[in-house]
């Protein structure tokens, strides 16, 4: 079952694209459910859904360039940032 907060913003593809950036394509879509090891928690190994897929390039205007991120909620209240190469192939 999907909690509320990942149905409202499934429902609102501009204002992701507002606060994350523009959409981008992995092997992963929002909503699937994914393992990934936490860059934020010192590498502690979470469980997540993908909430968006950011495609590359700066996260900040005239910042540095970065590949693909997943925008993910583990249910900790904040979003973590996950490199394609962060996930965890089961």
């Amino acid at each position: 079952m999907m909690s509320s907060s990942s149905n409202h913003n499934q429902k609102q593809p501009e204002a992701q694209a507002a606060l994350y950036g523009p959409a981008g394509r992995a092997d992963y879509r929002p909503g699937d459910q994914i393992r990934f090891r936490s860059v934020a928690t010192s590498g502690q190994i979470l469980t997540g859904t993908v909430l968006y897929v950011r495609a590359p390039g700066p996260a900040i205007q005239g910042g540095k360039n970065h590949p693909t991120v997943l925008v993910m909620d583990a249910g900790d209240g904040f979003p973590h940032m996950v490199y394609p190469g962060d996930v965890i192939q089961e």
